[in-house]
């Protein structure tokens, strides 16, 4: 497999259940999940390799710290050597809707 396989595309509602396939790997589902429907949703994409998603990064808002932009990126572990991380979080950042500076939680 090569990383020209991998499609970055804007989520959709048509990405939900392979999203919960992805999420289901981690503990993070139901809030990741709420900030997609959500009015504070800022932007997110998803990865993914021919039909499987591979990834997902999220943005969104926060009155705790309006003036950034909050993050989270999920990458299936099996992906964790394809640099996935770094595709995301530029394409994020060059998002005009995007402030910067970028908030995540390690």
């Amino acid at each position: 497999m090569t990383i020209n396989e991998i499609k970055i595309k804007g989520y959709t509602e048509k990405d939900d259940e392979p999203l919960d396939e992805l999420l289901n790997l981690y503990f993070d589902n139901d809030r990741i999940k709420s900030i997609l429907k959500g009015a504070n949703k800022v932007c997110a994409f998803t990865a993914y390799d021919h039909l499987k998603m591979i990834a997902v990064c999220v943005a969104w808002k926060s009155t705790f710290h309006p003036f950034c932009t909050y993050f989270s990126i999920f990458v299936h572990p099996s992906y964790c050597n394809y640099q996935l991380e770094d595709q995301l979080l530029t394409l994020l950042s060059n998002q005009k809707e995007v402030q910067l500076p970028l908030q995540t939680a390690i």
